[in-house]
């Protein structure tokens, strides 16, 4: 199932990534649950900030795209760049992205928030509860610091 909306980020405060998982709430129930951000696309002019995006979610005898088949929750692709979803039905992730920069790469991510990203611009380590240790270029940034 895939679904496509646009998210007015100046208006509702609010952000989607490509590979992250989103709850949709408010819909008819077969659209309601988790799903995986396929695709963002940013629109800005200088008076707004929205994304439009899309969701993927493979369910029973559901086929991901390009018939590739679910694997216990989600599978993304984001078309020429490859990208990979996988999410357990108690909400761990994996991602695995092909994007450049510090959007592609490896994430891990516990239901709680908590992740692991290696990318070609370093790795990330985030409690989700505000502590994160960041290895970029020669540098150590250590956020959450007690002392």
């Amino acid at each position: 199932m895939t679904g496509r909306g646009i998210l007015h980020v100046s208006r509702d405060r609010a952000t989607l990534r490509a590979g992250s998982i989103v709850q949709v709430r408010g819909s008819a129930k077969p659209f309601e649950g988790l799903f995986a951000v396929g695709r963002v696309r940013h629109v800005m002019t200088s008076h707004r900030h929205d994304q439009e995006f899309e969701l993927v979610r493979a369910g029973i005898g559901a086929q991901a795209p390009r018939g590739r088949p679910a694997v216990n929750g989600f599978v993304a692709s984001t078309g020429r760049v490859g990208q990979v979803t996988i999410v357990t039905p108690g909400r761990q992730a994996v991602v695995i992205s092909d994007l450049p920069g510090p959007m592609g790469g490896v994430s891990l991510r516990a239901s709680t928030g908590a992740r692991i990203s290696v990318t070609n611009d370093g790795i990330v380590i985030d409690n989700g509860q505000g502590a994160s240790i960041a290895l970029t270029r020669n540098r150590v940034h250590v956020t959450g610091v007690i002392v």
